[in-house]
């Protein structure tokens, strides 16, 4: 055992040697390791799969996230088992369900207020659009990625020009926001009007704009 170990889970190292891993293991994460482990003993020279992230008890009560690698050494004489590392990613998994929960807020404020986001990858013409985007013109519940003729089958012939002139102005900076209204549908439904509002939200370094998005 490391040193690293107290620091990590709170534990001295000769308080951890000869015990059972799985001992300090959650309950929900405990499956997924014993299975792993159980397959390195049936086949040796099975190859590592990727690392494994599960919670182990802390001394001090409650418990950390670790992520885990183990590198077979089974026909190493001197090892002839696993060698794992692990390291603490509390900090990581925190900022995963902060985004998880701005994410799970923002979907509740776009359906609250029937919103559709979608992308505009400017340097290949593609556009993605979120479910929401499809409900709003007939489409199934569906995301979709389009690119810009296909767009064009799907924008109403009075209306394409138009949208095309404010994306390019846009483009140039002549405008804060991408902002129009216009008519769309899915391949096969009837016309839908839709206010569309975007900004820049991506550049390349040398200062070309590479995404729009609203």
């Amino acid at each position: 055992q490391s040193p690293s170990c107290q620091r990590v889970l709170g534990f001295e190292p000769s308080e951890l040697l000869g015990r059972n891993v799985f001992d300090f293991v959650h309950p929900e994460d405990l499956p997924d390791l014993r299975q792993r482990f159980l397959a390195h003993l049936r086949d040796p020279h099975r190859t590592v799969p990727d690392p494994a992230e599960a919670r182990f008890r802390h001394k001090g009560g409650g418990w950390c996230w670790l992520e885990i690698v183990a590198t077979n050494a089974f026909d190493d004489p001197a090892v002839k088992g696993l060698v794992v590392v692990s390291r603490g990613v509390d900090r990581r998994k925190a900022v995963e369900a902060e985004i998880a929960a701005n994410r799970a807020r923002l979907d509740f404020s776009l359906d609250a207020a029937n919103i559709g986001a979608w992308e505009y990858d400017v340097l290949t013409g593609v556009h993605r659009f979120d479910a929401r985007c499809q409900r709003l013109i007939g489409g199934s519940s569906e995301a979709i990625t389009v690119t810009l003729e296909q767009l064009a089958r799907l924008t109403h012939p009075e209306d394409l020009e138009r949208s095309r002139q404010e994306l390019l102005r846009h483009l140039k900076g002549e405008t804060s926001w991408y902002e129009i209204e216009y008519r769309a549908r899915t391949d096969d439904g009837p016309w839908h009007w839709v206010y569309a509002r975007g900004r820049v939200s991506a550049r390349a370094a040398d200062g070309r704009v590479t995404r729009i998005s609203g």
